[in-house]
């Protein structure tokens, strides 16, 4: 949609049950200014049958082979013509029907991205609130769960992700963003707007996802100090995940 306040981008591949929730939480938007780019990483018939048999009409919907969630990701992206650009993903919702217009309410120019908390929803249905702290505190970078970011796609420039991280692209973007600009501006609004299904890369390779964060501080972080800070905290959070792992096996 031209002149679209949003543009939700939706990737997915097999998962009709997952989508089918997705497009029924955003077509229960009461906010109409927005565009919805679906990219199905070439889904097997049956799934495509069913993605056909909706009544629901998305403003793109790509079809075909992708090299990872990432790259379906930056092919939404090349696509997306809204002011603002959002990633839901196959399987997660927006919680009501206002979620969209409360982030809407928040929209000013000079902000290069917006925030909110989600929920997280464990395989059993479980949902707990996962607060969303500052990207950066105290010299210390954070990540953001990516299904509560809101772009500003004007203000962040050269806005893609890098395919050279399989698992954490979203983090390397962040912190590219965070350290290209060192005024970079963002605001948190302090409201649980998204529900977002655990069990995608980052929980399966966690370890994996923290050696690539590893990776990320080096290339980004030419402060010394910032960079060995940052290093260090790393480095007790993968000790934390292997110990917990451990135990986890021994059991």
């Amino acid at each position: 949609m031209k002149g679209a306040i949003f543009s939700i981008i939706t990737v997915v591949k097999n998962d009709c049950v997952a989508l089918t929730e997705t497009i029924k939480s955003i077509s229960e938007q009461k906010c109409e200014s927005l565009e919805h780019i679906i990219v199905d990483g070439s889904s097997d018939d049956e799934c495509l049958k069913g993605i056909k048999a909706l009544s629901y009409q998305a403003e793109h919907y790509v079809h075909e082979e992708d090299s990872g969630v990432y790259d379906a990701m930056n092919k939404g992206l090349l696509l997306a013509k809204g002011k603002w650009v959002y990633f839901l993903n196959a399987g997660d919702t927006l919680c009501d029907e206002h979620s969209l217009n409360e982030v809407m309410k928040e929209i000013k120019e000079e902000l290069d991205f917006i925030y909110c908390d989600v929920y997280r929803e464990s395989d059993s249905s479980v949902k707990k609130i996962w607060i969303q702290r500052a990207p950066y505190e105290y010299g210390l970078v954070r990540n953001i769960c990516h299904q509560a970011i809101f772009y500003n796609k004007k203000n962040c420039k050269n806005f893609s992700f890098n395919l050279n991280y399989a698992i954490s692209a979203d983090f390397h973007l962040l912190l590219s963003l965070l350290k290209a600009n060192r005024g970079c501006h963002y605001k948190r609004i302090p409201k649980t707007l998204v529900n977002y299904k655990v069990g995608g890369l980052s929980q399966k390779f966690a370890l994996e996802a923290l050696l690539e964060r590893r990776r990320s501080f080096q290339s980004l972080m030419t402060n010394l100090f910032e960079r060995y800070w940052n290093l260090l905290n790393l480095q007790r959070q993968i000790i934390k995940l292997v110990v917990k792992q451990r135990v986890r096996w021994s059991e």
